[in-house]
């Protein structure tokens, strides 16, 4: 079961993938801010085990999107905003 994503560019096909990752632990998204906020609605109705979570723009995400994510991921621990530099996955701790 995939864990830990790292996506590069935004597509619909995440939105679908996003649904077959209940077991979803880390999320990294280095994309623009364009769909954000739609990954952040799907990481909260189909990924519950959701410890981590770091994007590069926060911009298009809205404050019920947020309180749902924190509603229905319990374990969520960290929330970061990425760098603009840190388009390079193999920089991300």
């Amino acid at each position: 079961q995939l864990k830990e994503l790292v996506v590069l560019y935004f597509s619909d096909y995440l939105i679908e993938l996003l649904k077959f990752c209940p077991n979803l632990e880390v999320f990294f998204m280095l994309a623009d801010e364009y769909g954000t906020d739609e990954v952040v609605k799907q990481l909260a109705e189909y990924c519950p085990l959701l410890q981590s979570m770091s994007l590069m723009y926060w911009h298009g995400v809205d404050d019920e999107s947020l309180q749902k994510l924190l509603e229905k991921c319990p374990n969520l621990r960290e929330i970061n905003e990425l760098p603009l530099t840190s388009r390079d996955p193999s920089k991300i701790k």
